[in-house]
């Protein structure tokens, strides 16, 4: 990858480790448009999980709505890679907006 950004530890993530937490509280992220802790925070769910379709996906989102659009593109590949369905879910999620017109975007099997 050509851009850098900071990996953080889950439990330097405040309330991360909560009982009854779920892993996908990264999303308040998003109401508050705070990209570098969800990419953070996706980063260190990578770490800890590299195959994960899921992570992958938002972490392209985050990173699409942050600019990062090389290492979106990449981790939007993996994700279909991993599983074909993202690609149907990539179509029309706006958070991908800004690489969407890349000739490299993943295209359903089926169009």
């Amino acid at each position: 990858m050509s851009e850098r950004f900071r990996v953080v530890r889950l439990d330097e993530i405040d309330g991360y480790a909560d009982e009854g937490k779920p892993r996908w509280h990264m999303i308040r992220f998003w109401t508050t448009q705070d990209w570098e802790s969800a990419i953070g925070v996706l980063a260190a769910q990578l770490a800890e999980d590299p195959g994960n379709a899921n992570v992958l996906s938002n972490l392209a989102c985050a990173e699409s709505r942050d600019g990062r659009l090389e290492p979106a593109r990449e981790h939007l590949a993996r994700a279909v890679e991993l599983e074909p369905q993202f690609a149907d879910n990539a179509l029309n999620d706006p958070d991908l907006d800004a690489i969407r017109g890349d000739d490299r975007f993943p295209r359903p099997a089926r169009q």
